[in-house]
C-alpha cells in the first residue's frame, strides 16, 4: 500500500519519502506528513501518528564523511614494501577499489525518532528531506 492510498482525499500531503520503520528493517515503506498526521505505510504495516500528540522529535543526520576503509591498508602496503613496482601497483589498486566502494556505499542514512505517549517510533531514510519532516512535526 502507498501512503496516498491510506490518506483520505482532500488531506494535503506536505512531505513524502521512502523510509523504513524501526522494526521493519529491510522492508521499504513510505513516510508521509500532512497537517493532521505522520503516516508510515509498507506492505504489512500502517503507523498513523497525530503530530499534536508528539512529545519529542529527534533527528540524527547520517554521516558520509568517513575515509574509505581500504585507504589505510593501501598506505600500509606501500610503506611496508617499498621495493618494487608491484607493491606500488597493489597499493594504488587497493586505494582505488576502496574509494569506489566508499563512494557507492556512502549515502548517509538519516534517523527520525518520534516520541509519543505510546512509545518511540523510529524512521530511517537516505532521503535528505527527512530533516524537513522532523522540522515540520516539531512545528505542529
Amino acid at each position: 500500500m502507498k501512503a496516498s492510498e491510506y490518506i483520505p482525499d482532500g488531506e494535503d500531503v506536505l512531505h513524502t519519502l521512502d523510509a523504513e520503520y524501526d522494526d521493519s528493517r529491510g522492508s521499504d515503506g513510505e513516510l508521509a506528513l500532512t497537517a493532521r498526521r505522520l503516516v508510515y505505510v509498507d506492505d504489512t504495516k500502517v503507523v498513523d501518528l497525530n503530530p499534536a500528540r508528539v512529545d519529542a522529535v529527534r533527528f540524527e543526520a547520517g554521516g558520509g564523511d568517513a575515509l574509505p576503509a581500504a585507504a589505510p591498508f593501501g598506505l600500509v602496503l606501500l610503506q611496508n614494501n617499498p621495493a618494487g613496482i608491484l607493491a606500488l601497483v597493489v597499493a594504488v589498486a587497493v586505494l582505488v577499489v576502496g574509494l569506489l566502494v566508499w563512494l557507492l556505499a556512502s549515502t548517509p542514512e538519516h534517523t527520525l525518532h518520534v516520541d509519543t505517549p505510546s512509545g518511540t517510533h523510529t524512521f530511517t531514510s537516505r532521503d535528505d528531506s527527512l530533516a524537513e519532516v522532523a522540522s515540520a512535526v516539531r512545528a505542529v
